[in-house]
């Protein structure tokens, strides 16, 4: 959730607060750590989803999730050439069109459950294998 509101605020004052060139540069790269972060969470999010599932399908999760955020990405671009180029609308005004992402980001974040893991305990070796340590 705190990815969703750093992209969100700072896609929305790049798109209405008229800054300088140092200012644009700040705000974008607290856009971009909000999208590090909020990959990073997906990403565990889809390693932990293929742990359950069978051995030879668990790649296909997660590159699934990768052609999906590719296709979104295209899609993305390509819309936003297609209103720029035929509406004529200010590029500034994207950033606060695309604000709508992050904050779907936002509101679904409450949707997700969160399991408590267990700690382990000390000299407790059974609960681990060979693949944890990679």
């Amino acid at each position: 959730m705190f990815a969703g509101i750093l992209r969100s605020i700072g896609s929305l004052v790049v798109g209405v607060v008229p800054l300088g060139l140092t200012g644009i540069i700040v705000v974008l790269t607290t856009v971009q750590l909000g999208a590090a972060i909020s990959d990073v969470v997906a990403d565990a999010m889809v390693a932990e989803r293929a742990k359950k599932e069978p051995a030879e399908g668990a790649g296909n999760l997660q590159s699934l999730c990768w052609v999906m955020l590719s296709v979104g990405a295209m899609m993305g671009s390509i819309l936003s050439s297609v209103l720029l180029q035929e509406f004529d609308l200010p590029p500034k005004l994207f950033f606060v069109i695309f604000t709508a992402a992050p904050m779907a980001l936002c509101l679904m974040a409450f949707r997700l459950e969160d399991t408590k893991a267990t700690p382990f305990k000390k000299g407790d070796w059974s609960r681990q294998n060979s693949s944890s340590w990679c």
